[in-house]
């Protein structure tokens, strides 16, 4: 005679599905209410208020379009409400007795999982239907009494049962595996919880925490598959995406992977040891896995928590010794949680002992580059673009360049600057001496710190990045040819860069100026100087009126005033600048505020308003406006000349005029 445990009652227990079905029925029951108050409710109650105004009620958005608001919120009630299923269908694993008592009933493993798994999907299941019934009898009745309802209403009940279908199981798919490996009630939501961030929380940690201060030059992120294995983050900015693809991309997404969640249940389940119901851990071999990861997040939490906030980022040796030392003590703890003991030192130090030399190796060599990331310059004729990011003197818009380099000759030059700034890490370590700025007696500056960004787009389809944000700079080495201080200056006064820095929106060529106006002129000598230029000519049709602006007249030299100029002035100062960014004469760049930055600018700025036409990406042109500042400055003889005609050079102030 077969066994019993092959037939059908063995394998399904429709007993036990009505008792959960019973038992639970709170938690279904509270799921459904609100899935109705976030679905239907609204809905219903715009058909009553457009019944109650006697059919002139007018909706400012179409009933239906709560169904978005349905959607969203699909990650975080299914977060919610999944890990309550798991806990309330599989709590019999976490107590001897229930454990005991149902697995002695004639019913294999099997069968009491595919039951209490068949009960949390009708507890999902059931509440979604009977919802988006009401919700599709709801619209019905309302498109039937005149109102509008938004043009995609089917698609979107479609689409939100679907999503607060699929999203919640593969939560309760993932709540369940969680509890095939742990005894402890408690402990379910807690590995819950922290597995659906582990994976980005860990990667945050060590490439926004760690590697910057242990590498010159990092300037890693946090990987984008990372936000696949954080279920909660990744559905979430899927159903936000306000498409239907995103949407059908998250259902896909929870069907795949909660089919597998369930698999492995399933396969841990079967191979479970009964008698371990109350332990942390219940799977032999996840227990040292969770002793010393626990160790190590333990390190990494605690050891970058207490070395910012209580050394206040000391020294890179003191981070090691924090990390290596608070993972050994998480380590322990690990182990005390795993045994249920405090006695875990005189059988538990030799494993820690190891984690601990392998960690301190790890990190001493990453710190000391024995993979050779912060030596590492690309060879020029494997790069196919480098993006440079710079900030430079004088302050005006062409002080920060940011562009992607693709001449051969330039790329070269990036790179040799590079390897030249990378022959001594001991200046730009993460934990070389600070640099302050300094300046001499005359107020020239003589030394400061910048930060430089390179992106290299190689062609293997390669992108590599590197960031310093403490370069050196002194003057001394400004005025040594063989420096990268020397060579980073002359780099960026290239004429195509110096127009990219100005002019990264536009093309200067194709504009046309609107307006413009100067600011930081010195005052004028009195006020007939300057009182032709900001007078009203109203009620004279025949005289051209002056544009005007708020000056400041007088004697009082250490104030500074603007400027507005007509069309014309614009345009024919305009037509003087351009000439001289052409000619190189004009935007020159310095990396220091020394003596001859003061020498060569003035601290007048020049605003100019352009008007160009764009072509999205769909064809269309688009009319815009910029605002470009540009510092006048000695070397511009063609700026200087039209200053000079418009009656303004006189008026061109330097730093010792501002300071009165």
């Amino acid at each position: 005679m077969p066994s019993v445990t092959w037939s059908f009652k063995g394998l399904f227990s429709p007993a036990l599905l009505k008792k959960n079905a019973k038992r639970f029925w709170p938690l279904w029951g509270i799921y459904g209410l609100g899935l109705f108050l976030l679905l239907p409710a609204p809905l219903l109650s715009s058909i009553y208020l457009y019944i109650d105004r006697g059919g002139s009620y007018i909706s400012m958005a179409a009933p239906g379009g709560e169904l978005r608001s349905f959607v969203a919120a699909a990650p975080i009630v299914g977060f919610l409400y999944g890990i309550l299923c798991a806990m309330a269908l599989f709590h019999f694993l976490m107590d001897h007795k229930a454990t005991q008592m149902l697995h002695a009933l004639p019913i294999r493993r099997e069968g009491l999982f595919l039951t209490n798994w068949l009960s949390g999907l009708l507890f999902i299941l059931v509440p979604n239907l009977i919802v988006a019934l009401i919700t599709l009898f709801s619209g019905l009745g309302a498109q039937a009494m005149g109102l509008v309802l938004d043009d995609r209403f089917l698609l979107n009940l479609a689409l939100g049962l679907g999503a607060q279908t699929a999203i919640p199981m593969f939560f309760f798919c993932f709540g369940v595996c969680c509890a095939m490996f742990t005894g402890n009630l408690l402990a379910l939501p807690v590995f819950y919880g922290i597995l659906n961030i582990l994976v980005l929380g860990l990667f945050s940690l060590v490439a926004d925490w760690l590697l910057p201060h242990l590498l010159a030059g990092y300037c890693g992120s946090v990987p984008e598959w990372c936000r696949w294995f954080t279920p909660v983050l990744h559905l979430q900015i899927l159903v936000e995406q306000g498409t239907g693809y995103g949407v059908l991309e998250a259902i896909c997404y929870c069907l795949v992977a909660g089919c597998a969640f369930t698999l492995i249940a399933l396969g841990v389940y079967r191979l479970r040891q009964l008698e371990r119901a109350g332990d942390l851990v219940t799977v032999g071999w996840v227990r040292p896995v969770f002793q010393y990861g626990f160790g190590l997040c333990v390190g990494l939490t605690m050891g970058i928590f207490v070395w910012r906030q209580i050394l206040h980022g000391d020294s890179t040796r003191a981070l090691l010794t924090l990390i290596v030392l608070f993972a050994a003590l998480g380590a322990f703890a690990g182990r005390m949680l795993l045994k249920k003991t405090l006695q875990v030192f005189d059988d538990g130090w030799k494993g820690v002992a190891v984690m601990a030399v392998v960690l301190t190796l790890l990190l001493v060599g990453i710190r000391a580059d024995f993979f050779g990331y912060q030596r590492w310059v690309p060879k020029p004729e494997q790069v196919e673009s480098v993006y440079l990011n710079i900030d430079s003197y004088p302050r005006d818009d062409g002080n920060r360049l940011e562009r992607d380099i693709t001449d051969p000759a330039l790329i070269e030059r990036v790179t040799a600057i590079h390897a030249d700034l990378v022959s001594d890490l001991s200046r730009i370590a993460p934990d070389a001496p600070a640099i302050h700025n300094e300046w001499n007696e005359r107020g020239e500056e003589t030394r400061r710190s910048t930060w430089l960004r390179l992106r290299y787009a190689m062609e293997n389809g390669e992108v590599i990045e590197r960031y310093y944000d403490d370069v050196p700079l002194l003057q001394s080495e400004l005025e040594t040819e063989s420096t990268y201080a020397h060579r980073l200056e002359t780099l960026i006064n290239q004429p195509e860069l110096v127009q990219w820095a100005y002019f990264d929106d536009c093309d200067p060529t194709k504009a046309e100026v609107v307006d413009g106006w100067l600011e930081n002129l010195r005052p004028a000598e009195s006020t007939q100087d300057v009182s032709a230029e900001f007078k009203l000519n109203a009620g004279d049709s025949t005289s051209p009126q002056t544009e005007t602006a708020t000056v400041l007249v007088g004697a009082d030299t250490d104030r500074s005033t603007s400027y507005v100029l007509t069309t014309d002035q614009a345009r024919q100062l305009w037509a003087a600048v351009w000439e001289d960014l052409q000619a190189g004469r004009i935007g020159r760049r310095y990396l220091l505020d020394n003596a001859q930055r003061q020498e060569n600018c003035y601290y007048t700025d020049i605003y100019l308003s352009l008007a160009y036409t764009q072509v999205d990406e769909e064809g269309r042109r688009i009319s815009r406006t910029t605002t470009v500042s540009i510092t006048v400055q000695a070397s511009a003889d063609a700026t200087l000349k039209t200053l000079e005609e418009l009656g303004l050079k006189d008026r061109l102030s330097r730093r010792e005029t501002l300071r009165g």
